[in-house]
């Protein structure tokens, strides 16, 4: 068996030997709207495993509880994602 590799950094037809990992993600609705079209782009290219990290990495001011429901309930019909929402990140100004 196989191990799953991730990698920010993948070419067209790379999805056989492992997985892309969209990150560095606004914490933004606009954000929000583009990962799925990002996500759809990306198995275009032959990579049905992507990894989207869930309620953004950074922006302005803290995690918005809303934006963050919505994007869990957006990325469960991804493959894969990563929740950044936590108490590590929940009062993050960067």
């Amino acid at each position: 068996m196989r191990p799953l590799v991730f990698s920010e950094s993948t070419w067209a037809g790379s999805g056989a030997f492992g997985a892309a990992v969209i990150t560095d993600l606004a914490r933004t609705w606009d954000n929000l709207k583009t990962t799925i079209s990002m996500q759809m782009s990306m198995s275009m290219y032959g990579l049905q495993n992507t990894v989207v990290d869930a309620c953004g990495t950074y922006g302005p001011g803290p995690l918005d509880e809303e934006l963050c429901a919505r994007w869990m309930q957006t990325s469960a019909f991804l493959p894969l994602f990563r929740n950044y929402y936590s108490k590590t990140y929940f009062d993050a100004e960067t």
